[in-house]
């Protein structure tokens, strides 16, 4: 039994620290990578950061939620930049088995 406790507590350490966790601003909770500046220039404008990081969707998701703030918020249109948007939310706010899904998505039919 004593065994046991030492293998599993050495195998919690060494998940603890091979485990790569991704940098966040503290500013806006978002995860530092490619194009999150991108994303806070865009979605804090009309909302807190919080709203993003707390959501999970896949990119269909993400982009039916885009096309839901255009139509009913008024939110520009993203052009080229919308690509670069869903590139980075579908990686960091993707739906994952471990992060669950929070509540229903706001927009219909996703």
């Amino acid at each position: 039994m004593r065994i046991l406790l030492h293998i599993l507590a050495g195998l919690t350490l060494l998940f603890t620290f091979t485990t790569v966790r991704a940098e966040v601003d503290p500013a806006t909770g978002l995860v530092i990578d490619q194009h999150w500046q991108l994303v806070v220039s865009q979605c804090t404008v009309c909302h807190s950061a919080r709203l993003v990081s707390q959501n999970r969707m896949n990119r269909r998701g993400w982009q039916a939620t885009i096309k839901w703030m255009q139509k009913k918020h008024n939110l520009w249109a993203l052009g080229e930049n919308e690509t670069l948007i869903l590139d980075y939310l579908e990686k960091h706010y993707n739906i994952t088995e471990k992060a669950g899904i929070r509540r229903k998505n706001l927009v219909n039919n996703l």
